[in-house]
């Protein structure tokens, strides 16, 4: 007896085709996982922290981000650009030949005004992040300005705390400027 894959689609059963195109990627998600530092994590959460419909404070893992962004179909085996787009933006993509990610194109989906951010927070030296903890002392908690704070949580900290708003580059200016 022969099934109908159409069939079986309808009733949720993937084909073994598609199955093994997903689990080959659930492997490529895990590699980079084990493939990056927290300060790695932390940037691809500041990067993506626009497409996600949650606080991302609780996001600690690489793969707890792939699967936050699996849910919002940000990140699929069809459709793994976004991925491609992180690893370039965070300066990892070293990475992209060792996952045959190296011939996708990137996605676009990070927002400028992120790309923005990072890209400042990856120039800012220890004094400039003392500087902005200390701008941002009475908009902020206290216990978000620890020492342990690095760039990109300043920046993470700064953008969620004002929200993106209509002109977010606008108030962060505000913010940081005497």
């Amino acid at each position: 007896m022969t099934v109908d894959s159409n069939y079986l689609l309808e009733w949720g059963v993937p084909e073994p085709r598609i199955n093994q195109q997903v689990m080959e990627f659930q492997q490529t998600l895990l590699k980079v996982d084990q493939a990056l530092n927290s300060e790695d994590v932390q940037a691809l959460v500041f990067l993506c922290a626009d497409l996600l419909d949650k606080d991302v404070s609780c996001i600690s893992t690489a793969r707890d981000l792939f699967i936050h962004l699996q849910h919002l179909d940000h990140l699929t085996s069809q459709q793994p650009f976004l991925l491609v787009e992180l690893l370039q933006l965070s300066r990892r993509s070293g990475l992209l030949p060792q996952l045959d990610l190296f011939n996708q194109p990137s996605a676009g989906l990070v927002s400028p005004y992120r790309k923005l951010l990072f890209n400042l927070s990856e120039n800012i030296d220890a004094d400039d992040l003392k500087s902005i903890k200390f701008l941002l002392q009475n908009k902020l908690p206290r216990r978000k300005l620890e020492d342990n704070v690095v760039s990109v949580q300043a920046g993470i900290l700064s953008s969620s705390k004002h929200g993106a708003g209509t002109n977010p580059a606008s108030r962060v200016y505000r913010h940081l400027t005497p």
